[in-house]
């Protein structure tokens, strides 16, 4: 996978391939976005283009070295995990304490195993304690040609302000959606743009919405959703189905808003965009149910109960009270 199908803008790709063809790629980086933005891909492909041997300033994804970076198993090419603490195993810790910067920082003093650096590619940046941050900023204070960080974060401002001054920083924005849309595989190019749109155009995020069958849950709720629309006995099924599951309350009920959403549209005959296009064709025959303006207030009845949630209301009062109210209007 050179950087040519690497999943990030066009400006990066050619950001980070210019600075590599002027041998710029020294020193640290830090690379950030919203989550799922595609920091780990990015993250890895950097470290590929700094080891492959087979292809010059970019990488090729096939030989030994890039399949041992996959696989991470390469010597010279070592993830941090701030919940992996390999002085003290037994610990779960949340954040990187000051022991993973003393063995980073033993690691770092060996001379590469095969190649000209060592790389170490750090999950969660913005998850360090101020002592091992300032243990860290130690080695990014004394940069040398053959180490490199290449630190990954969701939530760039808290990552300590002077370890950001001495990166290179590297912004992933969302994808544009037909650039999503033609990197998804093991979908159909309907339920791609589905899942495109879902994702908001982040490509991590993208295929952990396949990996977790998105798909099959938003036809789940669709199907509770005509249930409810046909038959009062069903409001109270539907509440409890939906109380069920605290963990997942809040993403259920945002993608019932986007089916609402969608039936709107589609009752006032509007091109899109859905966000469900690949139900279309349902979503045009329920949509008759109600006037555009009926279900947009149906959609905003969700985010009322939403918002409920964030305030402690009783989920299946809340949610009978919601699948009444979209039922009667």
């Amino acid at each position: 996978m050179p950087w040519a199908d690497a999943p990030c803008r066009e400006t990066v790709r050619k950001m980070i391939v210019r600075s590599s063809e002027k041998d710029m790629l020294s020193g640290s980086h830090l690379i950030y976005g919203p989550p799922g933005a595609g920091q780990y891909e990015v993250g890895r492909a950097l470290a590929m283009t700094l080891l492959c041997p087979e292809v010059e300033n970019d990488f090729c994804g096939a030989c030994s070295v890039c399949q041992r970076i996959l696989a991470k198993t390469h010597p010279d090419y070592i993830e941090l995990r701030p919940e992996d603490d390999w002085e003290k195993p037994e610990r779960k810790g949340r954040d990187y304490s000051v022991g993973h910067m003393r063995l980073v920082m033993e690691f770092a003093r060996l001379e590469p195993h095969e190649g000209e650096r060592k790389i170490f590619l750090a999950h969660d940046a913005h998850r360090m304690t101020i002592a091992a941050a300032n243990s860290l900023l130690k080695l990014l204070e004394e940069p040398h040609a053959r180490l490199l960080f290449i630190l990954l974060s969701d939530n760039e401002s808290a990552v300590l302000p002077t370890i950001r001054s001495r990166c290179r920083r590297i912004r992933l924005a969302p994808l544009e959606a037909q650039g999503l849309i033609d990197r998804l595989e093991g979908v159909s190019k309907s339920e791609a743009e589905t899942i495109a749109r879902a994702a908001g155009g982040l490509p991590e995020k993208a295929q952990s919405l396949i990996e977790g069958e998105y798909l099959q849950e938003r036809d789940e709720i669709l199907k509770i959703l005509q249930s409810v629309l046909k038959h009062e006995a069903a409001v109270t099924e539907a509440a409890d189905w939906l109380a069920k599951d605290r963990e997942r309350m809040r993403d259920r009920l945002h993608i019932l808003a986007g089916l609402l959403r969608d039936a709107s549209l589609a009752a006032c005959g509007a091109d899109g965009p859905y966000v469900n296009p690949d139900r279309l064709d349902v979503i045009q025959k329920e949509s008759k149910a109600a006037s555009p303006e009926g279900w947009m207030i149906k959609a905003e009845s969700v985010l009322d109960s939403i918002e409920g949630l964030d305030r402690n209301w009783n989920p299946s009062l809340l949610f009978a009270k919601l699948f009444l109210e979209i039922r009667n209007g």
